[in-house]
């Protein structure tokens, strides 16, 4: 269910197995068939296993999100409906649960937490923030129990809920309309928010101000959302045509704007401009960057600073007019360090190794500021 390169250029694995030892399987599960568990698989760069993991308790964990972590590791996510057994250290709240592990880089168990309420709750999307910590995301129909903190608006809603750096909630937000919403994707953006991404078949209600393309036939549209970095609501859009449209993966581009992925029912009709091909097609949408203007300057702007060149190629230039001492790092686009370094007034960090494309800077001034921004690698 999830795939993605490694800082080794290898590749990690994410998904749910209910096989026992055969083919390339060198653990059984853990349930009783048919019960899954999570199996994670590490590559090479070709593809040859390194290492595997079966990862579960007694009952059905079905893992959909794995990601690298900043010290090597894996942070995977998914649902879990497992009470206390194998590899499962807390009961299930209530049908089904957000259940995270971290690991360390050779998917050994760090730590772990079920994280749920009510009703059922399944994280499909998650990521490393840049404070270290991570964002969950899913669906939810749950009410105020355990660990949601707010009702359903209505049916199923998306679910977004930030950790610390060991898996403790430090906040969440409960976004829907009347009907449900699916939250499948989500980001953290370079301005420190987060873009959620999903398909919703609500109209105009609780969270949502715009009705989908046929407010009467039921049909979903693309639905997506932008948070500032504490979750709440900044902005959001509704896409679709006439028919099912379901959005399932979601990324902000190098110029700031965003591509949308899912696949598409309908014909030429409300954001729909060419006609379906056949039953259903694949749908990208380009959504322009954020236009964002303010008269306000904030107190790192009135601070001299020089990053230069931007775009840059093997060497990037940071100037900071302060005689303490700062601290420039470099994360990629899935909120992974990159490069950090002290430095007194300025530095030349060598980026010949960096692969082309968009990075975020965060700079960390002894007088508590701590700006950032976006560069480019050409």
């Amino acid at each position: 269910m999830a795939i993605e390169q490694t800082a080794d250029n290898g590749f990690i694995l994410g998904g749910f197995s209910r096989s026992n030892i055969s083919g390339v399987k060198v653990e059984n599960n853990i349930g009783a068939s048919p019960t899954t568990d999570y199996w994670i698989v590490k590559t090479d760069s070709l593809g040859n296993i390194e290492w595997q993991n079966t990862i579960g308790g007694s009952l059905y964990d079905y893992l959909y999100s794995i990601k690298e972590t900043q010290d090597g590791g894996y942070i995977l996510g998914g649902m879990s409906c497992s009470n206390i057994s194998g590899d499962k250290t807390e009961t299930c709240l209530w049908y089904g649960d957000y259940w995270i592990i971290k690991t360390d880089s050779l998917g050994t168990i760090q730590w772990q937490n079920t994280i749920g309420g009510n009703g059922n709750d399944a994280l499909f999307s998650l990521v490393q923030t840049s404070d270290g910590g991570y964002l969950l995301g899913g669906e939810s129909n749950s009410n105020i129990s355990w660990d949601k903190t707010e009702n359903s608006m209505g049916d199923f809603d998306y679910w977004i809920v930030k950790t610390n750096s060991v898996g403790n909630i430090q906040w969440q937000n409960t976004i829907g309309g009347s009907e449900g919403d699916f939250l499948e994707s989500l980001q953290q953006t370079t301005d420190g928010g987060y873009i959620l991404g999903g398909w919703s078949l609500s109209n105009i209600s609780g969270d949502k101000t715009q009705n989908n393309c046929d407010s009467t036939l039921g049909y979903p549209d693309f639905w997506i959302v932008k948070t500032d970095a504490a979750g709440s609501i900044q902005w959001q859009n509704t896409i679709g045509g006439s028919k099912n449209d379901k959005l399932h993966s979601i990324e902000q581009t190098i110029d700031g704007g965003y591509i949308l992925g899912g696949y598409s029912e309908s014909d030429i009709s409300g954001n729909k401009t060419e006609n379906c091909i056949g039953y259903s097609d694949y749908w990208i949408v380009k959504l322009t960057p954020e236009t964002i203007t303010s008269s306000v300057q904030t107190p790192y702007q009135q601070l001299p600073i020089l990053i230069s060149p931007n775009p840059f190629t093997d060497k990037l230039n940071v100037t900071v007019n302060n005689s303490e001492l700062s601290e420039i790092i470099l994360y990629d686009m899935t909120a992974r360090k990159i490069m950090q370094m002290n430095f007194t007034n300025s530095i030349t960090l060598n980026t010949e190794q960096l692969a082309k494309g968009l990075y975020i800077y965060e700079l960390r001034i002894k007088n508590g500021m701590s700006p950032k921004g976006k560069i480019v690698k050409d």
